[in-house]
């Protein structure tokens, strides 16, 4: 049960209750945004929540035991703030969140005091899946204990579990290394770069980052190459320009034989593919 402050309980349980929502969204790199559905700005333990129209939770799934608690927000892409290049390009990811419903004419001092002036929805939740459309997101939110969820250790494969060039892998990243440039536009994900001479899917599962332009910053994955030619997984948050500039890195597909005559790095190959799977048991010892 809620330890709810006398007043907050007696406005709550009146006729006439006047309650908002408050959300407030605080990015790894420390950045805050404070909105509300009230008509004008609040301010709550010194954050100023803005008014933002269409911003919305729904869904909202809670309990009192361990199982994950989870809801959906939604708005609208009208604060310059909340863009959809930033949110594609995970400006955002694993942000926490902190939704609660209070008095507007009578805030509460902040989040965490007690009595609560304040009914919590989702305190300390963690920003998830996001999706975008030209005007507006939804995204997903858990709370914390969603880490319990998650498997620890390792499990075999019969491909890497290394990320190209982090510290398992050990690969020296920059004879890997390419530069180009757009120089004509096929599609919003496919494009032909003059002077990308490296063979055919030698840049397959390698990512892409663009230096220039209207997309600065994105990166994805390379879905297919070959030469003069780059096919992207991802369709940038923007249209693509003769000019634009990108770094561009080697693709690895996680299997020994790549790391072994591609990346001569079969010594540090993070799999098991000699390792009998599922099936070979299951047919008594016979296959794979």
């Amino acid at each position: 049960m809620l330890n709810l402050s006398d007043r907050f309980r007696q406005n709550i349980e009146s006729e006439t209750p006047s309650l908002a929502r408050f959300w407030l969204i605080t990015r790894k790199d420390g950045v805050s945004l404070a909105y509300t559905n009230h008509d004008e700005p609040v301010a709550v333990g010194g954050v100023v929540y803005l008014p933002l129209d269409g911003f919305t939770a729904n869904n909202t799934n809670q309990t009192n035991t361990l199982a994950v608690d989870n809801t959906e927000i939604s708005s609208v892409l009208t604060d310059d703030r909340i863009t959809e290049k930033d949110l594609i390009g995970g400006v955002f990811d694993s942000a926490r969140v902190d939704i609660f419903d209070a008095n507007p004419l009578e805030p509460p001092g902040g989040i965490g005091e007690n009595p609560l002036a304040y009914i919590p929805i989702l305190i300390n939740g963690v920003l998830g899946r996001v999706e975008t459309t030209d005007i507006d997101f939804r995204a997903e939110v858990s709370s914390r204990l969603f880490r319990l969820d998650q498997k620890i250790g390792e499990l075999t494969s019969k491909s890497c579990r290394a990320q190209l060039g982090d510290n398992r892998c050990t690969v020296n990243l920059t004879p890997f290394t390419f530069t180009g440039t757009v120089t004509q536009i096929v599609s919003p994900i496919f494009f032909f770069s003059l002077g990308l001479s490296q063979p055919f899917q030698f840049f397959s599962n390698g990512l892409i980052t663009f230096t220039s332009g209207a997309n600065e910053g994105f990166e994805t994955e390379v879905a297919f190459s070959t030469i003069d030619q780059v096919l992207l997984f991802e369709e940038p948050p923007n249209d693509l320009s003769i000019g634009d500039t990108y770094t561009i890195v080697a693709g690895c597909n996680k299997s020994r034989e790549v790391c072994r005559d591609k990346f001569q790095n079969a010594i540090n190959f993070q799999g098991e593919p000699d390792v009998p799977g599922n099936l070979f048991y299951a047919n008594g010892g016979q296959g794979q």
